[in-house]
């Protein structure tokens, strides 16, 4: 990805003719160049602050002795794609087995089948 932003630059400085480009996609992109730029600047800076408070967060609990109230995150979404592609670490079963153990969790402590 960074060779081809790169080799995107290096065109756009030296041989872009904004006539000969008139009314195409690349003409259309620069026109919209501010707009672009913004929006990913408030979603790189959105994302950046929340994930900086999530560090902030786990370490303030892990200080005050009070590691169970840490917010862990699971990477199913990169799991999911991850064993749909065919990696066995995790298996095809890997989901199902997981569901099913959650349940089985649930008859174990209420005694019953609760959905």
């Amino acid at each position: 990805m960074t060779g081809a932003f790169a080799h995107g630059a290096i065109f756009f400085i030296r041989d872009y003719n904004p006539e000969q480009n008139k009314d195409n996609v690349l003409a259309r992109m620069l026109d919209h160049k501010e707009a672009i730029i913004s929006h990913l600047s408030w979603a790189s800076l959105f994302l950046g602050f929340h994930t900086l408070g999530l560090y902030v967060h786990n370490d303030v609990m892990l200080a005050f002795g009070t590691p169970e109230k840490q917010i862990l995150i699971e990477p199913i979404f990169a799991q999911w794609i991850q064993s749909a592609h065919g990696k066995t670490s995790y298996g095809s079963m890997y989901f199902y087995l997981q569901r099913m153990a959650q349940h089985s969790m649930r008859v174990e402590a209420y005694g019953c089948l609760a959905g």
